[in-house]
């Protein structure tokens, strides 16, 4: 597991460019970030592997778009940490790239929609009520659907 790889910080930074947080390049960045995570696939083993003119080839058919800037780099940041999921989750909430299809099934407990968050412990509304209850008060319902805080 990579908790934080250079394609995830040069994505970050594309996207900081692209809000005018930072005075970077959000093209640069962006370039080197889809270049770094189709790189660091590699360290998975040799099937991993993309041939630097094939990541050139990807980069020349899929320039970076400032109108279409947030939704590019997210959905290309989504790619980057997607073999980890909580990150891949997070940044999802984040920044609400890329655009999920949600799907419903029989017995599905969301209804048909993303999970926005993890329940609680089964065993925690027992062993600590008060402070379970200050939480379902303050957030709302302890679902899967209810957003937090900085979600909302």
């Amino acid at each position: 597991m990579f908790f934080m790889t250079y394609a995830e910080v040069e994505l970050l930074k594309a996207e900081a460019a692209q809000r005018g947080w930072y005075s970077g390049d959000a093209a640069m960045h962006y370039a080197n970030g889809v270049r770094a995570a189709m790189e660091y696939l590699s360290m998975y083993g040799a099937a991993g592997d993309i041939p630097s003119d094939a990541i050139d080839a990807y980069l020349t058919a899929n320039p970076y778009d400032p109108g279409n800037g947030l939704k590019m780099i997210n959905e290309q940041l989504w790619a980057a940490v997607l073999l980890n999921e909580y990150e891949a989750f997070a940044n999802w909430r984040r920044t609400g790239y890329p655009e999920l299809i949600p799907v419903n099934y029989p017995g599905n407990v969301t209804g048909g929609t993303i999970p926005r968050r993890l329940r609680y412990r089964e065993n925690e509304a027992v062993a600590n009520p008060d402070n379970y209850n200050a939480a379902i008060s303050a957030q709302g319902p302890d679902e899967f659907t209810t957003r937090v805080w900085w979600d909302r």
